[in-house]
């Protein structure tokens, strides 16, 4: 594992960010909020990581799993329904933007929303979930809010999931909708693609299929506790964090893996574990996650080879905060997360 370049161990600002240099790691080292506490011991830690686990067991049924952690998106929904009735129709679009219709590009549904009519910008986002689950609700609310403060519109691809669509599917899905927004006009250099967890996979898969198919690459990309490496030393550099996450166990994360992939392909397919790819050429990529994640090493790794290719990158990692904590957008931090986001996309978008 590459040696940790930290910033600093105090706070640090949005200011230090900018006047950062390209290859050092931001490392967020605040005493976490009491919302963090209680959502890492109570909702993360005795719910839905038990609920993971059980992907360990090999008589899983992925429909019943999926309708498990159903129970989360439903707390996004009623979330958003408090918003919509504390809104008169005149400004509903204003206080509750998670107002998504559903477009299709390149035979691909996508939820998408428009946040502005003026503006060119795009916010392409490939959900998480192993590969395998999507919580709508969930990731209108995240990327709604994302979309509004970037001041873009949004395109969310239904990408198809597996065990039923496994590998290529997903990764097929996601670079056919950008490759389709370019051929109806939009201009990839008013694009920032971002995702979480499996969609930071499928984001850095993504970066790699465009810069090796010559294709206008966006303005940057935001990744968010990204599984850059399923192969067999990426398992090996999340032993650190076993026990710590309060999400994930290894075993779960091979499972989920191994629902994604085919007999024939495995972890060390470099479409499956996009940092095994060299990582010269990219657009500029910040990448978010927490100090006690599984995924951790991971990023660190994908971040400084990123850099050490040429390619302008950025590393925040988060003092014990859980797995993708910026879609919790009640969390302080993750407000802080989004703003350091917006920062860095305004920084790249034209």
């Amino acid at each position: 594992m590459p040696e940790l370049n930290i910033t600093s161990s105090q706070k640090v600002s949005n200011a230090a960010i900018d006047a950062n240099d390209k290859s050092k790691i931001i490392f967020i080292n605040d005493k976490i909020s009491w919302q963090a506490k209680l959502l890492n011991s109570v909702l993360l830690k005795r719910i839905l990581k038990p609920l993971i686990s059980k992907v360990t067991k090999e008589e899983l049924d992925v429909k019943a799993s999926r309708s498990g952690v159903k129970y989360f998106d439903k707390l996004a929904a009623k979330h958003k329904s408090t918003k919509a009735k504390n809104s008169d129709s005149q400004t509903l679009n204003q206080q509750n933007p998670e107002q998504f219709s559903t477009r299709n590009l390149a035979n691909v549904p996508c939820s998408y929303l428009e946040t502005t009519s003026t503006n060119e910008r795009i916010l392409l986002y490939f959900h998480g979930g192993g590969f395998c689950i999507h919580l709508p609700k969930t990731y209108e609310h995240f990327v709604g809010k994302l979309a509004q403060d970037l001041n873009a519109n949004a395109f969310m691809p239904n990408y198809r999931l597996a065990p039923e669509h496994p590998f290529p599917a997903g990764i097929d899905d996601c670079l056919n909708v950008y490759k389709q927004l370019l051929k109806i006009g939009y201009q990839a250099k008013n694009i920032i693609i971002s995702g979480d967890s499996a969609g930071g996979n499928l984001t850095l898969t993504t970066l790699i299929q465009i810069r090796d198919q010559n294709l206008p690459a966006p303005a940057a990309a935001i990744l968010i506790s990204p599984a850059t490496d399923v192969s067999t030393s990426g398992f090996e550099l999340m032993a650190e964090n076993s026990g710590k996450d309060s999400v994930f166990t290894i075993d779960a994360l091979k499972t989920l893996t191994l629902n994604y992939t085919t007999a024939a392909i495995g972890g060390d397919n470099k479409l499956v574990s996009p940092l095994l790819n060299d990582l010269h050429g990219l657009p500029a990529m910040q990448f978010h996650v927490g100090s006690t994640e599984l995924l951790l090493n991971n990023s660190v790794r994908a971040n400084d080879k990123a850099n050490k290719a040429g390619t302008d990158s950025q590393l925040v990692i988060w003092n014990n905060m859980p797995h993708v904590h910026p879609l919790f957008t009640w969390l302080p931090e993750s407000k802080r997360a989004l703003n350091m986001m917006v920062n860095f996309a305004d920084k790249h978008l034209i």
